[in-house]
């Protein structure tokens, strides 16, 4: 797996952009942007790692992978994630709940969960209180299958 300079660099490359180009369009030095691609300098903060998914990524894939890479050259979340984390009770909830499950499964069932139409239009009807008994009974053996 690529270190977050090493991605960038490859990016750069792919589409055609001078170091300078790009630190120029980032707001920072040549030679920082250089030490930055040599992984001789953490990711740079978030405003920064911002312009650099503007001027590289189109993706929303390529734009995770960034922040990912971002956020492990330093050792912490991915700065796209952090304050959506703190600011959110139900996310920390969740996260400290999860990590203290020894449950192998457990992210393939979230997953499943996350991906399933039906599941999310039944969560969605129960929250929202549009339901009878009857139709709840139903919505319920839905989930079991």
């Amino acid at each position: 797996m690529l270190k977050f300079g090493e991605y960038i660099k490859s990016k750069r490359l792919e589409k055609g952009i001078s170091l300078r180009e790009l630190a120029s369009k980032v707001g920072i030095s040549p030679s920082y942007m250089s030490d930055i691609e040599k992984g001789r300098r953490n990711a740079p903060n978030k405003e920064k790692v911002d312009k650099i998914a503007e001027a590289l990524f189109y993706s929303e894939e390529e734009i995770n992978e960034l922040y990912d890479l971002a956020g492990e050259s330093k050792n912490s979340i991915a700065s796209d994630l952090s304050s959506y984390v703190m600011e959110s009770n139900d996310v920390k909830y969740f996260l400290r709940t999860t990590k203290n499950k020894n449950d192998d499964n457990l992210m393939d069932d979230i997953t499943y969960v996350l991906n399933n139409e039906n599941i999310q239009n039944i969560v969605r009807a129960i929250r929202e209180g549009n339901y009878t008994e009857d139709e709840l009974k139903f919505l319920l053996k839905l989930i079991k299958k």
